[in-house]
């Protein structure tokens, strides 16, 4: 596989809107005729699966019974996120399969030249920051449709930058029941599914991590069909491949959209392959000089428009612009605009782009903002970033899609809740405050710690998180004299309860409660307690309970 990526940078002076462009190409491989994998290699998959069918039947437990009269089963995307993603997205299509049978001849199932000669696969690759993803094991491998795992392969180097045919990957193969077989190649080492060869995978199993072992120079995934009679099978349907898709929803050629934004001052850089990238991404800023805010983008094309629009801590919109993109089509382009503060207030800003029909937000803060506590019901794209610790009775509803960040703890406290379909995404942050000028800013900022997802997408009818909410809980949280504690025993049984501080030196010490089953409020003065966090403990028999409360 041939990583061949553009990064197109487009300076947008938001004051004076003076446009300068700088077009960079990476440097490009040989266009040998060679797939991602060699031939001798698909020889050697091949009779590996044969023997593999071999030692199935003779210990009893033979593959399942091809039925070749079946179809190629419909293929959903075989790569998602992790939960530990955060970003818009994480791939683009570098190459398709080329359906040129000359050499050097090249062409792809839209008529186009998204591939390079003798390609018999798709090459998603993840982006912007591939090698940084990679390790953060950002993007899942998964099974695009039912089978069984015909063959794996695990243990071989996954950091190659250069073409080596004799390179072996790590991979899986999915046995259809039609016969069909789907290949997954270029696994991070390691990460390759530990079941074994004849188990049953369904649509979305996992299957492994992106990487880039054999011959491979970038993180990406080779995904190749071949049909029961074992030839090459493209599974796009266009101008020039009239076969039906075989794909549930096949995506669109360009799939043109936003796939990351963030906030800087200085900078990001593509390091020596293998090395990672320095994103250099900062959240917090003083509120003086110029910021960078990116926005990476997918599959721009000429003439389409980008709106950015910039939001201050009152939601008050500070800039808004837009421009029409008038370079070549490519699969992927970075724009960075540089914004100058005009507002010293503390709080949340938001950036937002309106590009091809979507909206997309990223936040950041002035200083890192105080304490707060989220109560309000969410039906939007919204985020919050707190000091210290955050705490959430909030509801999100309506599909709302709301993202919370905070310096050290979330607590989603009694009466959070998400309705079906909405998706609710936390993370713990390191809330340092950098100048936004260059003469302020210590040189050579190293990568934020990759993000900590501390939530889950909520798609139940309602969700509560956190322990034992239903036999503890505090309101308010945070308080600032006093506080209610409400315990819900499960029996009938004596509550002992203790509060401590946040270095373990117990404070307080309340009467033993007789705790009737059923809900029992006690009023806590906390007073004279210094500004903090304090952890609440009851006992009931050999069960302890434990919950932080925060005093302001």
């Amino acid at each position: 596989m041939k990583t061949n990526i553009i990064y197109l940078l487009i300076l947008f002076g938001l004051v004076s809107l003076s446009v300068t462009a700088q077009q960079t190409l990476l440097p490009l491989q040989n266009n040998t005729k060679e797939n991602c994998i060699s031939k001798a290699q698909m020889k050697l998959i091949a009779f590996r699966i044969e023997q593999n069918k071999r030692a199935a039947e003779a210990k009893g437990t033979p593959f399942p019974k091809v039925n070749k009269t079946q179809s190629i089963p419909a293929l959903y995307w075989p790569l998602k996120a992790a939960d530990n993603f955060k970003d818009e997205s994480l791939y683009f299509v570098n190459n398709y399969v080329d359906r040129d049978n000359t050499s050097p001849g090249i062409q792809d199932y839209n008529c186009g030249t998204r591939t390079y000669d003798g390609h018999n696969g798709m090459d998603i690759d993840l982006v912007p920051f591939h090698w940084l993803m990679m390790d953060n094991q950002v993007a899942d491998i998964i099974a695009a449709a039912p089978g069984v795992i015909a063959d794996s392969h695990d243990g071989e180097f996954d950091r190659n930058c250069t073409l080596n045919p004799s390179a072996s990957p790590n991979y899986v193969v999915v046995e259809h029941a039609d016969g069909s077989r789907a290949f997954y190649l270029h696994m991070k080492n390691g990460s390759v599914l530990t079941k074994p060869i004849g188990s049953v995978v369904n649509t979305g199993d996992y299957l492994g991590k992106v990487g880039s072992s054999g011959y491979s120079t970038g993180p990406h995934l080779h995904f190749e069909i071949h049909d029961n009679l074992n030839n090459v099978v493209d599974p796009n349907n266009g101008t020039c491949n009239t076969n039906s898709s075989l794909w549930a929803a096949q995506k669109d050629y360009w799939e043109s959209g936003v796939v990351r934004m963030m906030t800087a001052i200085n900078g990001y850089s593509y390091n020596t392959c293998p090395s990672q990238e320095t994103t250099n991404e900062v959240n917090h800023f003083i509120p003086s000089g110029t910021i960078r805010l990116t926005v990476f983008f997918r599959g721009l094309q000429t003439n389409q428009v980008i709106n950015i629009q910039i939001y201050d801590e009152q939601g008050t919109q500070k800039y808004n612009n837009n421009s029409t993109y008038t370079g070549a089509n490519t699969s992927s382009t970075a724009s960075t605009y540089q914004y100058t503060f005009s507002s010293s207030n503390s709080g949340t800003w938001k950036m937002q782009v309106i590009y091809n029909g979507k909206v997309y937000n990223h936040y950041f803060t002035v200083f890192c903002n105080t304490y707060t506590t989220l109560n309000q019901t969410h039906t939007g794209n919204k985020g919050f970033i707190a000091e210290g610790s955050l705490t959430s009775i909030s509801t999100c509803a309506n599909g709302s899609n709301v993202w919370y960040e905070a310096e050290s703890e979330i607590v989603l406290s009694d009466g959070f809740f998400a309705t079906n379909g909405s998706t609710f995404r936390t993370n713990i942050d390191n809330c340092i405050v950098y100048s936004s000028r260059q003469s302020d800013h210590a040189a050579g900022i190293t990568n934020h710690s990759p993000y900590i997802n501390t939530g889950i997408t909520l798609n139940s009818k309602k969700a509560l998180l956190g322990e034992n909410l239903e036999i503890l809980s505090i309101n308010p949280n945070p308080f600032t004299t006093s506080f209610n504690l409400t315990i819900n025993a499960k029996n009938t049984t004596k509550a002992e309860v203790s509060i401590f501080n946040s270095v373990g030196l117990k404070v307080k010490t309340l009467p033993v409660i007789n705790a009737a089953k059923g809900n029992n409020k006690i009023n806590v003065d906390g007073s004279s307690f210094a500004k903090g966090v304090y952890l609440v403990e009851v006992r009931m028999g050999e069960e302890k309970i434990i919950k932080k409360v925060i005093k302001l």
